[in-house]
């Protein structure tokens, strides 16, 4: 229930009342005025256990052999109180075997209980909002704020106010300066992306693993709809299949790109003309290559490249 919809009035409540407000968004708090507010913190770890053996009701948990099981349920619920509640109607009474196997199935993928709760607080995000979300979830957890915040600005988002907006509604937190977000979210997040088309990463809005770059990168499809890859250090795609970089310039909606040490064939003839965002460390060519226009790009940084020149004969920029 809405709170205009209650018209309560505290002034008129007698002495000793108190209203208390449930919320994920910290701007209703705000513009109700409230004395006090209180941030519930996840369970820590012997409150998630025993949530959980609660919700169970017995069952196979009793049996000391999932003990280790109980374990790692928990630590992929992230001491998450849904997620807890939730999957112990997906394992109780079931036997050991049956647990390995869901847990493998959940390193694959959430199930639709656990995500469709979490997905209502995404769909009630606005356009931007919501890019700002599935940017974080798949390429910026972890990562220092003012970094994120240059690197979004730079391709077109007002970083600090969606930024905010997220933290209004409780779904990224800042810590040490960095911006970290529930892991259960961002599994909500790249879920969202995979599922923009889940056989062709060519045609999804964002690539973050090193597999799905190499197939983009080789795929035949026309019209990429590739907007943002974020390759960071360990995630090397030359580890995988041999890549011809050629395939870079037909991505066409390109807008951010960091890529750290990749070792490509191949030549590259031109960068998406929509490009905004260049981090290639380690650039393995020496030289830049042809780019109508240049002046797109709000940040170009090629640190410990093997750039000679920086392109062949005369460019107006």
């Amino acid at each position: 229930m809405h709170l205009k919809e209650l018209a309560i009035n505290p002034i008129v409540l007698g002495m000793g009342s108190r209203i208390i407000i449930t919320t994920r968004n910290r701007q209703i708090l705000n513009a109700y005025g409230v004395d006090d507010i209180y941030r519930i913190p996840l369970l820590n770890k012997d409150e998630a256990r025993e949530l959980f053996l609660n919700a169970c009701r017995g069952g196979i948990v009793n049996d000391q052999s999932c003990s280790e099981f109980i374990t790692r349920v928990l630590e992929y619920a992230h001491d998450l109180p849904l997620a807890i509640k939730v999957l112990p109607s997906l394992l109780q009474y079931r036997d050991v075997t049956f647990w390995q196997h869901t847990l493998n199935r959940l390193r694959r993928g959430p199930f639709f209980e656990i995500m469709d709760p979490l997905q209502t607080s995404f769909e009630s995000l606005d356009q931007e909002e919501k890019a700002i979300f599935l940017h974080i979830a798949c390429f910026f957890h972890g990562k220092r704020g003012d970094y994120v915040i240059q690197v979004l600005n730079s391709c077109g988002f007002f970083a600090e106010i969606g930024i905010q907006a997220l933290l209004d509604k409780s779904l990224i937190t800042i810590q040490n300066e960095e911006i970290h977000m529930h892991g259960l979210l961002q599994d909500l997040g790249k879920k969202i992306v995979r599922e923009e088309d889940p056989k062709n990463p060519a045609l999804r809005s964002r690539l973050w693993l090193s597999e799905d770059f190499s197939i983009a990168l080789n795929s035949t499809t026309k019209g990429s709809k590739v907007k943002s890859i974020v390759l960071y250090e360990g995630n090397s795609a030359s580890q995988h299949e041999y890549l011809n970089i050629e395939g870079l310039s037909k991505m066409r909606n390109l807008v951010l790109l960091i890529l750290y040490d990749q070792d490509f064939g191949g030549s590259l003839p031109s960068l998406p003309h929509r490009l905004r965002y260049l981090w290639w460390q380690g650039y393995s060519f020496s030289s830049l290559p042809s780019f109508e226009p240049y002046n797109r790009l709000v940040e170009l940084n090629l640190p410990n490249s093997r750039i000679e020149h920086l392109w062949n004969g005369c460019k107006v920029v």
